[in-house]
């Protein structure tokens, strides 16, 4: 569109007429647009049951001042189009000015008229309306009326909804019009709802759980019934979820059976809750609009919509690791806002501090007397019932502390749980053994630990390692201390944690009670402790509420170099716990293997159960095979003197009598322990442990196989009894004595086995060919065999041996490895055993390989006891002999199988390692592979 100006853009000099009107302006004669007296709908009556008095439109009460009066007063004086004085009333003198002459003296030195009405006055301390610069050059200039209906105020906007509702909607009974009522009290209503209170405008009905209008169908003026009911939807919403976690809130204190976790999260809650209430009052009182009610309730509303669907996850669970674990992986959610992240992480923290409580007193980190009951401890170390077996086949019962990794919070991995679970067991055994020790709950302290909490910033972090640290280092000085029988005195300057000033409970008298009162006096008037402040503001984001920024821009750039939650628990816990895993275990190991001698335990089940002590191993074949000592068998008129034997191989009666057992058997162990032992007669008569022979528990259909006394299992019934003292019994398990008596048997079976090829008659007067190639094969054999055995548990116990002389230098030099721990010593005597078992073919894969064995074994037991019974005949062995090749062909093949197969062990040992030496002394020229004689 071309505009006519008639200006000239040539003459860039010229000033031009700065108070020309715009050419875009519109003339008077020009478009008149809409105008608000043009509405034919009368304006709506906005007085609604909340009336409020218009002392400028109601009459004045009659004033007396004396003897003025004034009459009613039907219009407003201080509109400026009016200016006509009023009427004279009666009684009033010429001299008396009136009411618009008071109004208009401008000599007036006060510059305020006491005749005029109160009500007067305080109407002219409104604000005078704005004035313009049309008006400040023309006094009579009047001003064009605005063309939006926004600027016409609230009542045109509810003229026109009024007169488009009436066209739409024709009227109903049964749908009243909406009530309009003002800003103010629904504004303080909405208010009230959004703190959870009811007002005369809002209510609360129990029957269907939510807040509603007690007016039904009520609105704002100024805004449309859409508008105005999707706020007041919103805030009965929030009001709803404020009364759902309070209500929540009053189950859980009322409730004997919530979880601690979920009480001390209810209690974050509520302090959140109280919070936000304090600061809507505050802020509350610069709301003077709709909007800036929506923009205060943003934030809050976001803040109990996450309160309400977390308790909706937790509200059914039992135990504080599920609760926190599930905070813990909701924490982890990258989603969350910043100024929503600190709310969670602060109820994170609050719902582990119970459980971090029970930890600390678990791993011993808190000055506790006693240490807690077993209720009382962590979830992953649960008591349970174990049942265990007498050396007579008898059952009993025992509680014993598992660890159960199932129980573990989602943040601990089971290493780390197997960790604190060692800890405290170390701990205990402390306590039990050694309760004056530095590391001990009864023990002196010379520092106290740091706290276990959740540490969120890098600084925090590295400052808990340096505690850590300072920790670890005071604790091994003060054991260093105890070691070597110092005392170790606590810091007076330094008390534990949580506790308070003592007093003597009775105070003495005279001078001593003076002293006493002065010492209390001082003490109370000292000032108390500053309480521990909080690394975040709770309700920071309230504080950008009205300036519209969403977060604090300052804390968004800190969070970005925190370090990740996945990470949190383990930077912040593990310093210490490990700190305190290092001086406990050196503790309990010095405890074992200084204070309780385990390496001597250790070298006991060598030489006895292991047969490792020659003299010990020689004196028990000889009390067993010889047939050369007087029996031990009660016979009648034989009385039995000196030394006697069982003579198995011997005798025709089997199994022996017990009293016949502990004749033969007497005074073997404890000679030959005494004998390297000789202080040990003097201190006690019993060997370490109870050590002595016992008969071993066994079933039906083993006692039958040691009724024969030719068979391989006629000795199976004799065990070595054996019982760990505390609190080697946690190194020495039942297990693994077990398998020392697994491994006795065996041994003693081969012991056995060389008494009888090693007695084989040298007699001449045998001529079979046959007999005489069964006993030169299987003397080869079965010494091949036991020196196989013997020489594998020597070599696998001295390996074991040299392990142990590496951890004991560690400790002497106070020193802790990675593995050095009780479990660590139990692990590798238990993997000395099961690697043992694997070289001797003891272990379940292979049974066939043994019953193998035990049946050669059992043809040269048979053949040994006829070639005893008839020296000088000659014994025709063809079958024995022919089914001893055999079965010894299909045991080097079988063992060539498994040399081939290279089957790893527990040991680190392959399988092939043991059996190819075997192999080797069998058969080096392959004499039964080739189907040699």
């Amino acid at each position: 569109m071309q505009i006519d100006d008639q200006r000239d853009h040539g003459k860039p000099f010229v000033i031009p007429d700065l108070w020309e009107k715009s050419c875009f302006s519109l003339s008077e004669q020009g478009i008149t647009g809409f105008r608000l007296e043009d509405l034919d709908a009368p304006l709506e009556d906005l007085e609604s049951r909340w009336k409020r008095v218009d002392h400028l439109d109601s009459p004045l009460l009659n004033l007396d001042y004396g003897g003025f009066q004034l009459d009613d007063i039907e219009f407003n004086p201080f509109d400026s189009s009016h200016h006509e004085p009023l009427p004279e009333t009666a009684g009033t003198t010429s001299s008396t000015p009136s009411l618009s002459e008071v109004e208009t003296n401008q000599d007036d030195e006060s510059g305020e008229d006491i005749w005029t009405s109160p009500d007067v006055l305080l109407s002219q301390k409104l604000p005078p309306n704005p004035g313009t610069w049309e008006s400040f050059y023309d006094d009579k200039f009047q001003p064009t009326r605005s063309y939006y209906i926004s600027e016409g105020g609230p009542g045109v906007v509810d003229s026109i909804l009024a007169l488009h509702i009436a066209e739409r909607e024709p009227a109903n009974p049964e749908h009243p019009p909406a009530h309009i009522s003002k800003s103010d009290p629904l504004l303080t209503g909405l208010f009230h709802l959004m703190i959870g209170r009811e007002s005369e405008i809002f209510g609360y009905d129990d029957e269907h759980q939510t807040y509603h209008s007690r007016y039904g169908n009520v609105r704002m003026s100024g805004y449309c019934p859409e508008t105005f009911q999707s706020l007041t939807s919103r805030i009965i919403k929030y009001a709803n979820c404020l009364k759902g976690l309070r209500d929540f809130a009053s189950n859980v204190y009322a409730s004997r059976r919530s979880s601690r976790s979920l009480i001390a999260i209810i209690d974050q809650v509520s302090g959140v809750l109280l919070n936000l209430e304090v600061r809507m009052h505050q802020s509350f009182q610069n709301i003077h609009s709709v909007l800036q009610l929506q923009a205060l309730i943003q934030k809050p509303e976001m803040l109990l919509s996450f309160f309400t669907d977390l308790i909706a996850q937790i509200k059914h669970m039992k135990r504080d690791e599920e609760i926190f674990s599930t905070i813990y992986r909701l924490a982890q959610d990258s989603d969350h806002s910043a100024w929503i992240r600190p709310q969670l992480l602060s109820t994170l923290h609050h719902a582990m501090t119970p459980w971090l409580s029970t930890l600390a007193s678990w791993l011993g980190l808190r000055s506790n007397k006693e240490i807690p009951q077993s209720n009382e401890n962590p979830a992953f170390a649960h008591k349970a019932l174990l049942n265990v077996k007498d050396d007579r086949g008898n059952e009993t019962t025992e509680d014993e502390l598992e660890f159960d990794s199932g129980s573990l919070p989602a943040f601990a991995t089971i290493a780390e749980g197997e960790t604190m679970f060692e800890v405290g067991q170390g701990l205990r055994l402390l306590q039990a053994h050694m309760p004056e020790h530095p590391c001990s709950p009864k023990g002196s302290r010379v520092f106290g630990a740091p706290a276990l909490q959740m540490q969120f910033s890098w600084q925090d972090i590295e400052r808990i390692e340096r505690q850590a640290k300072t920790y670890e280092a005071d604790v091994l000085a003060a054991i260093k201390a105890f070691d070597s029988g110092e005392s170790v005195a606590k810091r007076a300057s330094e008390p534990d944690e949580g506790s308070t000033v003592a007093l003597e409970a009775t105070p003495a008298f005279g001078e001593a009670a003076e002293t006493y009162l002065t010492t209390s006096i001082s003490q109370i008037e000292n000032a108390l402790p500053a309480l521990p402040a909080d690394n975040y503001d709770d309700f920071a984001f309230l504080g950008s509420s009205q300036s519209g920024n969403p977060s604090n821009t300052d804390s968004e750039d800190a969070a970005l170099f925190n370090p990740p939650i996945s990470l949190i628990p383990s930077l912040s816990f593990n310093p210490i716990i490990f700190a305190q895993a290092r001086l406990i275990n050196q503790s309990t190991l010095r405890l074992v293997f200084k204070d309780h001698s385990l390496r001597s335990h250790f070298s006991l089940q060598h030489r006895y159960q292991l047969l490792g002590d020659g003299v010990f191993a020689s004196r028990l074949s000889h009390a067993l095979f010889d047939a050369d000592i007087p029996s031990a068998e009660r016979k009648k008129g034989s009385p039995r003197v000196g030394i006697s034997g069982l003579r198995l191989g011997s005798r025709e009666t089997w199994p022996p009598a017990s009293s016949e057992l502990r004749l033969a058997l007497m005074g073997i162990l404890s000679d030959s322990y005494r004998s390297t032992n000789p202080s040990h007669a003097q201190r006690q008569a019993d060997l370490p442990g109870g050590l002595s022979f016992a008969i071993r528990a066994m079933s039906e259909t083993e006692l039958q196989k040691c009724i024969n006394p030719n068979s391989i299992s006629a000795l199976d019934f004799l065990r070595l009894q054996y019982k760990p003292p505390p609190p080697l019994d946690v190194i020495i398990s039942p297990t693994s004595l077990e398998k020392y008596d697994t491994i006795f048997r065996l041994l003693l079976r081969s012991n056995r086995m060389l008494y009888a090829v090693n007695h084989f008659s040298r007699s001449l007067h045998i001529t079979d060919l046959r007999a005489q190639r069964f006993k030169i094969e299987a003397y080869h054999f079965v010494f091949c065999i036991c020196n196989y055995f013997f020489e594998k548990v020597t070599s696998v116990w001295n390996a074991f041996s040299r392990r142990l002389d590496v951890v004991e230098r560690r400790i002497e030099r106070y020193e802790i490895g990675e593995h050095d721990r009780l479990k660590g010593v139990r692990e590798m005597h238990d993997a000395m055993l099961d690697e043992m078992m694997f070289a001797l073919l003891l272990r379940k894969r292979h049974e066939m390989v043994m019953g193998l064995l035990e049946e050669i074994f059992g043809l040269v037991l048979v053949f040994a006891t006829r070639e005893r019974s008839s020296e000088r005949v000659n014994i025709s062995a063809s079958e024995e002999y022919a089914s001893f090749r055999k079965k010894i062909k299909v045991f080097v093949s079988v063992c060539r199988g498994l040399s081939e197969r290279k089957l790893g062990s527990v040991g680190g040992e392959v399988e092939g390692g043991g059996v190819d030496m075997l192999l080797l002394r069998l058969e080096m020229s392959g004499y039964y592979s080739k189907g040699g004689g």
